[in-house]
């Protein structure tokens, strides 16, 4: 429930400021198109619905064990490879 609330968040800035979150603490410091701050906030708003459906079906299909080391590996990984992962892809994108 927290990526949701967390998803849900990121949606209203969204509404208020298009280039969303990350544009808005580092818009300043990093000068890239809007183009690529609408993709790259795209792309946090994917991983984060997905993160929420994601840990709905492990502890829903899985035992409390195998929940528990998702929750404890498996989702701090992909917390932190994604956005990387993203973040490449939108400037190899627009780079090219």
């Amino acid at each position: 429930m927290f990526w949701g609330v967390i998803s849900l968040v990121l949606v209203v800035v969204t509404a208020v400021q298009p280039n969303g979150v990350t544009y808005i603490v580092f818009g300043k410091r990093l000068q890239l198109t809007d183009l690529v701050w609408r993709q790259f906030n795209l792309i946090l708003l994917i991983l984060l619905i997905n993160l929420v459906w994601l840990g709905l079906a492990v502890s829903q299909l899985f035992s409390p064990e195998l929940w528990s080391m998702y929750k404890l590996f498996v989702q701090p990984a992909i917390l932190l490879v994604a956005p990387m992962l993203g973040a490449w892809w939108v400037t190899q994108k627009v780079a090219s």
